[in-house]
């Protein structure tokens, strides 16, 4: 019996297709839901916008909407991370999760 689960999601919503998925098969085990947040993905796009505001304040402000967002979603975490892998596994170590349910989906 799996009694804790990992959900990482791309896009904290109350609606998100793997979150309903988990919930549908799993209805008694307690989620735990967790967002890596990736600082700058290297695009051209998010180089203009580091280079319209300071770092720190374009930073601080997308951590709390996310925030924001998961808490509306359910109990869980957002990191802030250039590895999402990694801290995706780091957390599931850590925490002992009974399982970790990723998936394709937007």
């Amino acid at each position: 019996m799996f009694r804790r689960i990992l959900v990482p999601l791309n896009r904290p919503a109350p609606d998100h297709p793997l979150l309903l998925a988990t919930r549908a098969w799993f209805p008694g085990a307690q989620l735990h839901l967790l967002h890596v947040l990736v600082p700058f993905d290297g695009t051209v796009t998010e180089a203009l916008r580091y280079a319209a505001m300071p770092e720190t304040d374009h930073a601080q402000a997308q951590l709390r909407q996310v925030q924001r967002e998961l808490e509306a979603t359910g109990p869980g975490d957002v990191v802030v991370s250039a590895q999402p892998a990694v801290e995706l596994l780091r957390r599931a170590r850590r925490d002992r999760f009974d399982l970790v349910v990723l998936g394709t989906s937007t």
